[in-house]
C-alpha cells in the first residue's frame, strides 16, 4: 500500500490472492477515486496471450459509455504485472447486499434486472460479451444506480497455472467461486457460447436476490456440472411464495438448459421485464387497495 503505480496512488487491498489483486486507489493529478486490477503475469499460462487478451478488451471496452457500465480509464504494464483501472462507483456489490438482506423485493430486483440487462445489450451492441455476471461484478450506487463491473475482461481461469491432480477435481480459488454458481451451463463444457450466456448468469443472480440461495449448490466445476444435467432448479415462486408467477416464469426460461430455449435477444429479455415491473406494480396497488379497504358499518337505529 502507499505505492504509485503510473499516476494512480494506491490506497487500500479490496482482494487478493496469487494470481490478482484489486486495490482503491486515486488518480494523482485529478484527485478522483479509481479502482486499480493488478494481474500477476508471472502466475499466468501463457503469459503473452493473457496481455493480449486483456489488454486488447480492456481498450475495447474503454470506448463503451453507457450509465450501467463502469468505463476503463487505462490499461498498462507495471514490472510483471497488468494493470487495469476504471472508474470508481460509490454503493455496495450485489454480493455485499446479500449478506446485510438474504432477498429483495420483487421491484428492487426487476430494476436490477432491467438495468443490467440494458448495460448488457449495450455491450453486446459494442460487440462484447460480459462472461462473468454475477452479484460480485455488480454494484449499485447510492444513487439506486446499477453498474456492471469487470465487463468484457474477466479472466478465463484456463489462462493461470493451476495445474490439477489427474483424477481430482478441480477446486476453484477464491474469484472463481465467486461466479462458479452462475455460470451457465455451456460455458462450463467450454463449447462456443454466446450472449446467451450472459442472460442465463443473469437469471441465476436474479434467482439469488428473490429467494436469498443460489439455483444450484456446488463448490467445484464437476459437481455445478451435475447438478445443472439433474434437471432445471426448483422455480423461484416455490421457494418465495410472494414472487409473482410471471416473473418466476421469466427467471425459469432465463436459466434454461438449452440455450435456445431462453430469451433470443436483450431487446426481448427487457420488454419481458418491463411486462413483470408493470403486473408487480398492479398486483402491489391491489394489495395495497385491499388492505386499506375498511368496511363502515352503521350504528343501530332505535
Amino acid at each position: 500500500m502507499g505505492i504509485d503505480i503510473e499516476r494512480f496512488h494506491i490506497e487500500k487491498s479490496l482482494y487478493t490472492d496469487r494470481t490478482r489483486g484489486t486495490f482503491a486507489a486515486h488518480h494523482t493529478r485529478l484527485n478522483f477515486r479509481v479502482i486499480v486490477r493488478a494481474f500477476n503475469l508471472g502466475a499466468a499460462t501463457p503469459g503473452p496471450a493473457l496481455v493480449d487478451l486483456l489488454s486488447q478488451q480492456a481498450r475495447a471496452t474503454s470506448q463503451l459509455r453507457h450509465p450501467n457500465v463502469t468505463r476503463i480509464l487505462a490499461c498498462t504494464l507495471h514490472e510483471r504485472f497488468l494493470i487495469i483501472v476504471s472508474e470508481f462507483a460509490a454503493g455496495v456489490t450485489l454480493t455485499e447486499r446479500l449478506a446485510s438482506e438474504p432477498s429483495l423485493a420483487e421491484e428492487q430486483v426487476l430494476s436490477i434486472a432491467q438495468q443490467a440487462a440494458e448495460g448488457l445489450q449495450a455491450g453486446m451492441q459494442h460487440g462484447f460479451r460480459h462472461g462473468g455476471v454475477c452479484p460480485i461484478h455488480i454494484r449499485v450506487t447510492t444513487q439506486h444506480r446499477l453498474k456492471l463491473a469487470d465487463y468484457c475482461w474477466h479472466i478465463p481461469h484456463d489462462l493461470f497455472a493451476t495445474p490439477t491432480p489427474q483424477g481430482k477435481s478441480t477446486e476453484p480459488d477464491a474469484a472463481t467461486n465467486a461466479v462458479l454458481p452462475y455460470r451457465a451451463p455451456e460455458h462450463l463444457l467450454g463449447t462456443d457460447s454466446d450472449h446467451r450466456a450472459d442472460i442465463y448468469s443473469l437469471g441465476a443472480t436474479l434467482y439469488h436476490l428473490l429467494t436469498g440461495r443460489p439455483c444450484f449448490r456446488a463448490t467445484s466445476v464437476e459437481r455445478l456440472m451435475a447438478v445443472q444435467r439433474q434437471g432445471a432448479p426448483q422455480a423461484p415462486k416455490l421457494v418465495n411464495p410472494a414472487i409473482s408467477q410471471s416473473t418466476s416464469d421469466l427467471l425459469m426460461t432465463m436459466l434454461a438448459h438449452d440455450r435456445t430455449q431462453r430469451p433470443p435477444d436483450y431487446k426481448s429479455l427487457i420488454a419481458k421485464i418491463e411486462t413483470c415491473r408493470l403486473g408487480s406494480r398492479l398486483q402491489q396497488a391491489r394489495k395495497y387497495m385491499l388492505e386499506s379497504q375498511t368496511v363502515s358499518i352503521p350504528p343501530p337505529t332505535s
